[in-house]
Formats: C-alpha cells, sequence, structure tokens
C-alpha cells in the first residue's frame, strides 16, 4: 500500500501543527492548569492586601512568586507560537513537498532528490481529524500531514491507521516491531 500526499503550507496551518506538535502531555496539563489557578488566585489575594493594607512593600514577596507562576504558565504557551514563528521565517518551510508514504516510512521527492525516513526513526505522534504532526528523533524535524495533503477520505483514514500503528511501535521503548513476511 502506497499513499501519496502533496500540498504546501499556509502560514495558519503551519503555526497549528507547530502548536499540535508541541501540546504538553495530560499530566503536564494538569500541572500547568494548578499553577494558572494558583496564580490567578495568588493574585488575587496581593490585589485585595493591597486594597486593605496599602502595604506594597510587606507583598513584594508574594507579589513577585505570582508573577513568576504566572510567567512560566504564560511561557509554556507561548512557546510554541515563537517556535512557530522562528521556524515560519525559513523559506524553505514554504516550498511545495510531495512524496509518498508506505510500510517502511515517509519518502518525500524534492526534484531529483529523494528523501527516506523510516518509520523507526520518527516519534511522538499527534494526530486530530484533519492533521498529523510527528518528530523525527534525530535531529526534531517536524514532519506535518494536513488532510487536504492526502486525496481521499479512505486514505487519510488509512494513512492515520499507519501513523498509529507504526510511529507508536517505533516511539515506546522495549517493544519490537513484529517481523513482515515477504
Amino acid at each position: 500500500m502506497q499513499i501519496k500526499f502533496q500540498g504546501q503550507y499556509d502560514k495558519k496551518l503551519f503555526f497549528k501543527a507547530v502548536a499540535l506538535a508541541n501540546r504538553p502531555t495530560k499530566n503536564r496539563q494538569r500541572l500547568l492548569s494548578i499553577l494558572l489557578v494558583i496564580a490567578v488566585g495568588a493574585i488575587g489575594v496581593i490585589v485585595y492586601r493591597l486594597i486593605t493594607t496599602g502595604d506594597v512593600v510587606g507583598n513584594l514577596v508574594y507579589l513577585a512568586a505570582a508573577l513568576f507562576m504566572g510567567g512560566y504558565v504564560a511561557f509554556i504557551f507561548l512557546r510554541p507560537y515563537s517556535a512557530a514563528s522562528k521556524l515560519w521565517s525559513n523559506p524553505g518551510v514554504r516550498r511545495p513537498l510531495k512524496g509518498t508514504v508506505d510500510g517502511k516510512g515517509i519518502h518525500y521527492v524534492f526534484g531529483d532528490q529523494k528523501i527516506d525516513i523510516a518509520w523507526n526513526d520518527l516519534n511522538r505522534p499527534q494526530i486530530t481529524n484533519d492533521l498529523v504532526t510527528i518528530i523525527r528523533k534525530n535531529d526534531g524535524l517536524l514532519l506535518i500531514f494536513p488532510q487536504h495533503f492526502i486525496r481521499g477520505k479512505n486514505n487519510w483514514q488509512k494513512f492515520c491507521q499507519l501513523v498509529k500503528s507504526r510511529v507508536s511501535l517505533a516511539g515506546e521503548k522495549g517493544i519490537q516491531r513484529p517481523a513482515r513476511s515477504k
């Protein structure tokens, strides 16, 4: 089975893909949510204390701690946008892409040059209804596949299934891919 892909990124799609690829794990999302609630609560308490006591110097430590927590959470959420901006400035990111996907991996074609990426060289798949992102292990290269790069809903579903089965096996330690009969 071979699935063809072809297309070109636009800025909105690219930024969405970078955010998806850098989405925090569920445990990290919980931690960030808790930190955000604590930071907002602390700022509320500090504002109340400043209004009632007027003691700015006495509340500086609390204010610094709340601002630090809030800044950390903001940094985590804004980091993908910053990375996307930096990556988007490279003209190579905006060039048209085409290639194929099969049981061995992903094969890009750039003019006369062909680049093959094996499934076991990939990890961290993120899959939504209309977008797939995968990271190449050795250099952190982000591979982005929007649904419109692949013709046909059936091919898109096959592609997503292929990514789920091949990348999750390749990305987990201690799991060997079953041998394929020829």
